[in-house]
């Protein structure tokens, strides 16, 4: 699990593995007692912090999949998670790009716009199971 954090949290410089590791941890943290480890590890916040806010779509989205499956695993995993700032982030990004509507001025793709739309859905589940 380190190594998925180590290498996720270097998207800026190797975006592919990032996109990789940030995918795995995303399915791993499904498992109770993977999301546990995940969240005991020195540096789960800055990762969760840093990717949740980094701007690429790809990676957010994975980032809010990985912070969605931890609050299903018990208390200490939400704690966690909302000890990231996450879900105050994702309520101002909800209500910046609410249902979309403000997206018109980023020159997004087909593609994209749907990768925004599914990014504004997960960040509203992650919002709302950390208030």
């Amino acid at each position: 699990l380190r190594l998925w954090v180590a290498f996720a949290s270097d998207y800026e410089e190797n975006f592919e593995c990032a996109r990789a590791a940030t995918g795995c941890l995303a399915m791993a943290s499904q498992y109770s007692p993977i999301a546990n480890v995940l969240r005991s590890l020195t540096n789960f916040d800055d990762m969760a912090r840093t990717l949740v806010q980094c701007g690429n779509l790809e990676i957010m989205q994975r980032v809010m999949v990985i912070l969605l499956n931890m609050t299903e695993h018990g208390e200490k995993c939400i704690e966690a998670v909302k000890s990231t700032g996450s879900g105050t982030f994702c309520e101002g990004y909800v209500l910046s790009y609410h249902k979309g509507e403000n997206m018109s001025d980023l020159n997004f793709s087909d593609g994209d716009k749907q990768l925004m739309l599914a990014t504004i859905d997960l960040a509203k589940e992650v919002a709302e199971r950390c208030r």
